[in-house]
């Protein structure tokens, strides 16, 4: 007869038991040796980065706007700054928050002023009906955009972001995970 141990009463038994006939344990995967699982470390330090790029009327590139975030634990680093291309950087800001603190992360819906001040100013000097009706399709589609703005107590960052970016989710998703009370609105 093969025998082994009981874990549990060290009393001897069947090798191919699956209880112990004296106290009941289950033998099957079990060990008399202690398993101390490892601390997870939930603090890693994960970076993200934004790149809007700013179109002139929707069609001609003339720079672009980074927001970079960096996530170090439970401190939220932002800094954003504007590159006029081919070289210029400027328009640099700041901000290191807690992640406890963040409220919630909303989305609204902007116009852009310039855009429709060359639409009225196309249709005013303007002697053609045709013209117009160019003018108007081509510049209305890129009239609206969206604002993203993260609400922190009293301060309000925006930045611009395109919601539909994969790395734009993971960063809510990871705010989801580290702090269970903000909230995310109209992201639709």
């Amino acid at each position: 007869m093969n025998a082994t141990k009981c874990a549990a009463c060290n009393r001897e038994i069947n090798m191919n038991s699956k209880f112990c006939p004296y106290c009941g344990a289950n033998q099957t995967g079990v060990s008399n040796k202690t398993v101390i699982p490892s601390p997870t470390n939930t603090d890693v330090q994960e970076s993200f980065e934004f790149v809007k790029l700013k179109k002139w009327l929707g069609v001609t590139r003339y720079g672009k706007s980074v927001t970079q975030i960096e996530l170090n634990g439970n401190i939220m680093n932002i800094y954003q700054y504007q590159i006029l291309d081919p070289f210029i950087k400027y328009g640099k800001k700041n901000w290191q928050i807690p992640i406890s603190d963040i409220q919630d992360i909303f989305s609204e819906k902007k116009v852009n002023i310039i855009g429709i001040v060359m639409v009225i100013l196309l249709i005013f000097f303007s002697r053609s009906d045709f013209r117009i009706l160019l003018a108007i399709i081509l510049v209305v589609p890129f009239l609206r955009s969206r604002k993203v703005s993260i609400r922190t107590g009293n301060t309000v960052i925006p930045f611009n972001v395109d919601l539909k970016d994969d790395s734009f989710k993971k960063f809510v998703e990871m705010l989801r995970y580290k702090n269970r009370n903000f909230k995310l609105n109209e992201m639709a």
